[in-house]
């Protein structure tokens, strides 16, 4: 992948997560969700942060000199997806919670394994906190 099309799909995947805000957004205001009664809240917030983390960490890897980070920056950006779909599922209350959740924590434990396979420290935060979204979802999906 070149490097506009790359740009072009973080572009994308950015106004993909702002489209995930407004939805939510949008629910709270109609009271069909509310955060603080939800059961899932904590794996909800690792999930985002987690999300968040993964598309940083394939941004700084885009711009960083070493040529062989695409493992990681594919990794990451699977991972921010999943995560983001997870969260959404979690806080619609779905019945397909557990396997979302199954298949995040495998996708946050391979892309943490990639990360730390680097010597930056945006790969290391994204390690961090793909281990926190990977354990958390892991004991959701049991």
């Amino acid at each position: 992948m070149d490097m506009k099309s790359k740009i072009t799909f973080l572009v994308v995947l950015f106004g993909l997560t702002g489209l995930h805000f407004s939805f939510k957004n949008a629910l709270e205001e109609k009271g069909a969700f509310d955060p603080s009664k939800q059961k899932y809240q904590e794996c909800i917030d690792a999930c985002n942060n987690c999300a968040s983390m993964c598309a940083n960490c394939a941004s700084e890897c885009l711009s960083a000199k070493e040529t062989n980070l695409n493992r990681c920056i594919q990794f990451c950006l699977e991972t921010a997806s999943i995560c983001r779909s997870a969260s959404e599922l979690m806080s619609l209350n779905s019945d397909k919670v557990k396997e979302i959740c199954k298949t995040c924590a495998d996708l946050c434990n391979k892309c943490r394994e990639e990360c730390m396979k680097h010597n930056y420290d945006h790969c290391k935060e994204c390690a961090d906190a793909c281990k926190k979204a990977e354990d958390l979802c892991m004991n959701m999906s049991k």
